[in-house]
């Protein structure tokens, strides 16, 4: 009987806490791939837009990307590493890998309606506000900015 109290206690004090640190799927791509590291530590995002980008409780973002694509190879990990300085909850961010034809065995490549790879869209209240997609004209984190001004409320 005594060893049922213990084990009971664990699996219900213990377990959960083990469970919650499990990785994100962006933190599991990141370990799979040499290449998000090495880019995301060298990226140095601008500080002051930094301050301004924020990720409300009713925004998130969706990130639809794939290892074989030059873009996504590009500007993941300048996302990741604007993550990770924010100290956003990355399991908040759905990341959403493709093949090579740009197909989600699930198909949320149809749900949101990828053409082209990498997207990252920004969901406001579940509602699309804005998503940048396959290349970047400015640094990340100022397209970011200008997608979570749209219809700010």
């Amino acid at each position: 009987m005594k060893l049922k109290t213990p084990v009971l206690l664990f699996i219900i004090l213990v377990l959960p806490l083990l469970s919650s640190n499990k990785l994100s799927d962006i933190e599991k791509f990141a370990q799979q791939h040499e290449w998000m590291k090495t880019k995301s530590e060298k990226y140095e995002p601008n500080k002051e837009i930094l301050e301004k980008l924020q990720l409300n409780k009713n925004e998130k973002w969706v990130v639809i990307a794939g290892a074989w694509c030059e873009d996504t190879k590009h500007l993941l990990p300048d996302f990741y590493k604007i993550a990770l300085e924010k100290k956003w909850d990355l399991k908040a961010i759905e990341f959403v890998e493709v093949d090579e034809n740009k197909e989600h065995k699930d198909e949320l490549h149809k749900t949101y309606k990828v053409e082209n790879i990498p997207v990252f869209i920004l969901f406001r209240k579940n509602k699309e506000v804005g998503r940048i997609t396959e290349t970047a004209p400015a640094p990340l984190e100022y397209l970011m900015l200008e997608v979570q001004n749209k219809n700010k409320k």
